[in-house]
């Protein structure tokens, strides 16, 4: 059975991505991917909403939550991918033994 006959464009992003490890990608993705983006996304929404004199406080609340929350969110996307590759990847191994009975 070929290997990378089963490789969906997906599986071969994932297998980039894990190359670069848990560690580099929950910093990256998580803290400054999603934690950095959304907390300065959220001080500019809600610097509009309360108004200029609110940004710095605004900012330093955002510059601690969010990142812990990046932090945590790529933890769990790391876990949910790598669970989904865990099990696509189990899917040949399966199709193998019913084959051969």
């Amino acid at each position: 059975m070929n290997v990378r006959s089963n490789l969906t464009p997906d599986k071969c992003r994932w297998l980039q991505i894990r190359k670069m490890g848990m560690s580099q990608y929950v910093w990256l993705y998580g803290v400054f991917g999603w934690g950095g983006a959304t907390g300065l996304l959220w001080s500019i929404v809600m610097t509009l909403a309360t108004g200029i004199e609110h940004f710095a406080f605004l900012l330093i609340v955002a510059a601690v939550f969010f990142p812990v929350s990046g932090y945590c969110w790529g933890i769990l996307t790391w876990w949910s991918a790598e669970q989904r590759y865990q099990d696509q990847a189990l899917i040949p191994i399966i199709q193998d033994e019913e084959e051969w009975g």
